[in-house]
């Protein structure tokens, strides 16, 4: 039998978690942000839909409790796939339009 620790630790994730709108009233989500992890993004600055929450639902809709689980899961893959599209092609407009600055600045050289 092992003796119990005189200090138990408490383990934290490396990961944070984000909001995009905070803690307060108008929180849709209602969980809390990971232990032991400050958050330290800037206000205003959006954070990538595809890094947001899963956040389970309590029940289902009516399309999904007619879904199979095969096709529930594909439903959210699809989901999240249009996540990661949308914050990629963001990525790339900021790309091309600080490519065009940079084109601008070293033409007015």
């Amino acid at each position: 039998v092992t003796p119990p620790r005189s200090q138990q630790q408490v383990p934290t994730s490396p990961f944070k978690t984000p909001f995009r709108f905070g803690m307060g009233s108008g929180n849709p989500f209602s969980v809390p942000p990971t232990p032991g992890v400050p958050l330290d993004i800037p206000l205003g600055i959006p954070i990538p839909l595809s890094q947001e929450l899963f956040v389970p639902t309590q029940e289902l809709s009516e399309t999904e409790l007619n879904m199979t689980v095969e096709e529930w899961v594909r439903y959210h893959i699809q989901i999240e796939y249009d996540k990661f599209k949308e914050d990629g092609e963001r990525e790339i407009d900021l790309f091309q339009k600080r490519a065009e600055q940079v084109r601008k600045t070293i033409g007015a050289l």
